[in-house]
């Protein structure tokens, strides 16, 4: 289920701290990469550093939806290492680029995934 650069991760900081965003829309390679480089500078001024990353996205498509009684789009979650400092704030400023590339969206929220789970 996960990623080997997310287990790796978990294996060197003993859990990751996720923030999880469904897009309603086929989000392209480009447009999270966009979101990736532009989380860069939010980072070193809400956390005065930057953090390892990982940006994690799935595409959800009708038969994914239906069976989960939800929408077709894109799931994406960045992937933090450790804990990372008021991943509220980040994820305000995730939205916004989200909303800047015309994208509507949901954040579903902050998540914790450690060994084992």
């Amino acid at each position: 289920m996960f990623d080997e650069e997310v287990v790796q991760m978990i294996g060197e900081y003993g859990y990751v701290t996720t923030l999880n965003f469904l897009v309603y829309g086929q989000l392209e390679l480009k447009d999270a990469d966009m979101l990736s480089v532009g989380l860069i500078p939010k980072m070193m001024l809400i956390c005065e550093e930057q953090a390892p990353f990982i940006l994690l996205v799935n595409y959800i498509d009708e038969d994914n939806a239906r069976m989960m009684g939800g929408y077709q789009g894109t799931k994406v979650s960045f992937i933090f290492g450790g804990q990372v400092p008021h991943p509220e704030e980040l994820s305000k400023h995730i939205g916004e680029g989200i909303d800047f590339l015309r994208f509507k969206f949901d954040y579903l929220g902050v998540g914790k995934w450690e060994h084992g789970v």
